[in-house]
């Protein structure tokens, strides 16, 4: 009997050293499987987490994606045109598209999401309710200077180098004379390299209205206007003396 004790004794202790080497490999395996999961899956899983925080913070994980046309569904990411109010998409899920370079997505599926993940971005320009952009100021003109008016030339003399004012003697003749002591009309200007002698006025020249030299009023507007003439400026008057009071 003592010996049928000690056989059963020894089995069971023997059941359950062999148990725990059982769960001691089971756990060393299980071990060895989370230190070994380094694949594609594991790698993808915590990019998308990374991806979906980083995103929620308003970055380009995001994007606005316009519709093309009304009669489809798509919308893409060309928003060159656009047709109706965009929608936002997560970019690790939208899918190819036929037009090259550019990709797709819908309302329900292939990365549609909220468009709040889009507050942060550019509101694209082609759709309906874009923000109208603020027009660029003008830049305001210099402004003009004036210009300084030249200097008004002072008479100095009633004949210049070349041209001179030629006087009216006689209202029944033509000639207008160098001697502007007399003066009947309103002067005349002339050349005076190319005016007549006068046959009647020893050493003076004399001239016309239509010859002899006679050029425009002008070229003697350096000079003084004679005295004589009938529209000359009158002279500014001296000074009456105050009369010194009798004692």
């Amino acid at each position: 009997a003592l010996l049928q004790v000690e056989e059963r004794e020894s089995e069971r202790v023997a059941a359950c050293s062999s148990r725990r080497w059982v769960f001691l490999v089971v756990c060393l395996g299980a071990l060895a499987s989370l230190f070994a999961f380094q694949g594609p899956d594991r790698v993808s899983l915590r990019s998308h987490l990374e991806h979906n925080i980083v995103s929620e913070a308003g970055t380009s994980g995001y994007g606005y994606f316009c519709k093309h046309d009304t009669s489809k569904q798509s919308y893409y990411s060309d928003c060159d045109t656009c047709v109706a109010e965009p929608i936002c998409c997560d970019l690790d899920y939208v899918a190819a598209s036929s037009h090259a370079g550019h990709t797709r997505c819908t309302e329900t599926s292939l990365g549609g999401t909220s468009i709040d993940y889009c507050a942060a971005l550019t509101y694209p320009q082609a759709c309906p309710g874009a923000p109208t952009p603020a027009p660029t100021p003008s830049p305001t003109p210099e402004p003009t200077p004036e210009p300084t008016p030249a200097p008004t030339p002072t008479p100095t003399s009633l004949v210049g180098e070349d041209y001179a004012y030629f006087c009216k003697h006689d209202t029944s003749k033509q000639s207008y004379y160098s001697d502007c002591s007399t003066c009947v009309a309103e002067p005349i200007c002339c050349d005076a390299s190319e005016a007549a002698d006068s046959s009647g006025n020893s050493g003076l020249k004399r001239c016309t209205q239509s010859s002899l030299g006679v050029t425009s009023i002008e070229n003697c507007a350096s000079l003084f206007y004679p005295q004589a003439c009938q529209v000359a400026p009158s002279p500014t008057p001296s000074p009456t003396p105050s009369p010194t009071p009798s004692p």
